[in-house]
């Protein structure tokens, strides 16, 4: 069993892998409590790759706003 966690607007992610037991839970709710994510697979992936892609988009719209 793998458990994937991501942390939105920054690079940091986890994957937890094993059985799904009573630890696993214990561990999951203590990463959301950090401020991860559940993800799938395809979340976890486009995450990997696309990271940094929404946070320049949403510095350029902060920009903007600033500006203003």
């Amino acid at each position: 069993m793998r458990l994937r966690f991501i942390k939105p607007q920054r690079k940091e992610r986890f994957v937890l892998r094993g059985p799904f037991t009573e630890d696993s839970l214990n561990i999951s709710h203590v990463l959301i409590e950090m401020g991860y994510k559940p993800a799938g697979v395809l979340g976890y992936w486009i995450h990997v790759i696309f990271w940094r892609r929404k946070k320049r988009e949403s510095e350029k719209v902060t920009k903007t706003v600033l500006s203003k």
